[in-house]
């Protein structure tokens, strides 16, 4: 805290009572605030403090060719018929000739999202419980959705399984700042 604030900001003994309370709860994700200061967030095992409140911030790209593309500072996606292994995570999409391919979409998590698993689907919110994905990551990460709104592909963590004889790739990085 006094690294984050340049020694600006003294805790009273009820702000540290808090905190330290906060951080012995059994809860997934609990957030705590000192007014206009400092921005308290446990998730999981994790305790995170910032000076700002974290925002949201909804991307939806729609893709519709193959090109490079850059999703809300965060990625850089490049769509190609070649692999390039240059890219931190890369998809490879299988489909036959009359198989539509494009629009697709990359955007980031929508209520009633679900996966394809292998016996049936699983809604993304369990699967990011289930993976231990921290609360603010889940609405930061880009989905690469189909036409049909299906999940293809989340970067590090899921890819669906397509079937074809032709082949596109779908490259990502992360940018580093």
């Amino acid at each position: 805290i006094n690294h984050l604030t340049d020694n600006q900001l003294e805790l009273s003994f009820t702000n540290l009572k808090d905190i330290i309370y906060l951080s012995k709860q059994d809860k997934a994700h609990i957030s705590f605030e000192i007014p206009n200061q400092i921005y308290v967030d446990k998730s999981y095992d994790k305790i995170l403090f910032r000076t700002y409140k974290n925002q949201l911030n909804n991307f939806n790209l729609e893709i519709n060719d193959f090109g490079q593309y850059k999703i809300n500072n965060e990625y850089q996606v490049y769509i190609s018929k070649k692999l390039d292994k240059n890219y931190d995570y890369i998809y490879k999409l299988c489909y036959n000739i009359l198989d539509l391919v494009f629009p697709l979409t990359i955007r980031n998590r929508q209520s009633g999202d679900r996966l394809d698993i292998h016996v049936g689907t699983k809604k993304l919110k369990d699967f990011f419980i289930d993976k231990k994905i921290p609360l603010e990551l889940r609405d930061q990460l880009p989905l690469l959705v189909d036409h049909k709104n299906e999940i293809l592909f989340i970067p590090g963590l899921y890819q669906k399984n397509t079937e074809g004889l032709e082949k596109i790739y779908i490259h990502f990085k992360k940018i580093k700042y």
